[in-house]
């Protein structure tokens, strides 16, 4: 065998075991980038969902009331460590409170509040906010 015949057999079986091992490095490389995107858009996913523990309420106030007397009670409603979220309508009279994420509002303690300010509400219908249905005004069937 010659010399440059070996040497040509030499350098073909180097490059071919450089470019197995490239191409081996290159899969690896991207199976590893797979199952970690895959894992991110997991842990991102479960968390979104998580986060969607928050409750609402909603009612109609009940208690003729001025405009300057509601503003009051929704920003005494705003205050509350457990809400995040309180609108009252001044027109319609309608009610929409969400509270704080992992804190549920019961009728009871909303009932407190809206005592100490000399007000009263109906149709008190709470959920999950994102999963259970909000009501559509004006609310029908609810308790008077």
């Amino acid at each position: 065998m010659k010399f440059h015949t070996l040497f040509y057999f030499y350098y073909t079986e180097k490059q071919r075991l450089t470019l197995t091992r490239r191409t081996f490095i290159v899969d690896c490389n991207i199976y590893v980038m797979k199952n970690l995107l895959t894992s991110l858009f997991l842990m991102f996913a479960l968390a979104s969902f998580s986060q969607t523990n928050q409750h609402f309420v909603q009612g109609m106030l009940s208690t003729q009331m001025e405009d300057q007397q509601i503003r009051e009670l929704d920003n005494f409603i705003r205050t509350q460590p457990q809400i995040e979220v309180c609108r009252i309508d001044l027109v319609t009279k309608r009610i929409f409170i969400l509270s704080k994420n992992g804190q549920q509002v019961s009728e009871s303690f909303l009932r407190s509040l809206f005592v100490s300010k000399q007000a009263d509400f109906t149709c008190y219908h709470t959920g999950v906010y994102g999963i259970d249905e909000m009501r559509k005004y004006p609310f029908e069937n609810c308790d008077q």
